[in-house]
């Protein structure tokens, strides 16, 4: 009984949108909720700053929805990369804009 409680918590612990929410926390994004998908899936709901995103357990990918972006993310390295870009877009346009 013991092996198989271990071996469903090192399965839940290797699953890739756990390490996409260990990931998402190193680079200091909170956890603020979860919602269910229509297939019964919990999604997690991480913010930082005005920023918001979700992990999509499913698909294993992350989809940021404040400001919403086009196309869902491999992890939160590339929606860095990302947020990085939009910053500095928006920062041309107006100055003012993120402060």
């Amino acid at each position: 009984m013991l092996a198989l409680v271990a071996s469903k918590a090192w399965r839940v612990y290797k699953h890739p949108a756990h390490e996409l929410g260990m990931q998402a926390a190193k680079l200091r994004w909170e956890a603020v909720g979860s919602i269910k998908d229509p297939s019964g899936f919990r999604n997690t709901r991480l913010v930082r700053g005005h920023y918001e995103s979700i992990i999509l357990f499913r698909e294993q990918e992350v989809r940021l929805t404040k400001p919403e972006a086009e196309y869902p993310f491999k992890g939160y390295d590339e929606l860095e990369e990302w947020l990085s870009e939009y910053e500095r877009e928006a920062q041309e346009k107006d100055p003012e804009i993120l402060q």
